[in-house]
């Protein structure tokens, strides 16, 4: 992409034959350019609905049963409702029955687990409130983080929020989807 750019942009636009100085100028600001792209990290990129986090991926679920939101993949997946309603019993009935605003329902995939993760929020108040939900499925771990306001925190057995340390699939997939703004 960069190569294409500078040929459209570079050298082989004019129309005069360039001088040797012109390009050798020429190939020293397109060197700098690639240089400059590649040492610069390497943000998770969002595109239409995926994320890249390091070598794992979160994406949505575009086929089977968990196709949907939230509240449908409480519908048709029992361990992850059984889950997350045990561990949100003393939160908001948005959070409880994810029956306010919610995203799709996405997967994250490190090579090693596959993650269910959900966004969701209060119905009209997701910039003061959110919540990210994820489910392994093939563990059972579970675990969440609830933002209030600027605040995060933790959900995971009752916990003290202060204490949670969630299993390893749980914390990347919570990771990746806040690092993505899901």
């Amino acid at each position: 992409m960069i190569v294409d750019h500078l040929t459209r942009n570079g050298v082989n636009m004019h129309k005069a034959a360039p001088t040797v100085g012109a390009m050798a100028l020429g190939l020293l600001g397109a060197l700098s350019l690639v240089l400059i792209s590649v040492a610069a990290p390497a943000p998770a990129v969002q595109l239409d609905g995926e994320a890249s986090c390091g070598d794992a991926r979160l994406t949505v679920v575009l086929s089977g049963v968990l196709v949907g939101d939230g509240q449908r993949a409480l519908s048709v997946a029992p361990d992850f409702a059984r889950a997350h309603r045990a561990h949100t019993e003393t939160e908001g009935q948005w959070l409880q029955d994810l029956s306010g605003t919610t995203g799709a329902t996405r997967l994250f995939d490190d090579g090693a687990h596959q993650v269910l993760v959900v966004a969701a929020c209060p119905q009209g108040r997701c910039e003061e409130e959110r919540a990210l939900v994820a489910f392994e499925p093939s563990t059972g771990d579970y675990g969440a983080t609830v933002h209030d306001g600027p605040v995060a925190r933790q959900i995971l057995d009752g916990r003290d929020p202060d204490l949670v340390v969630h299993p390893r699939a749980i914390r990347a997939a919570l990771a990746c989807a806040t690092q993505a703004g899901f």
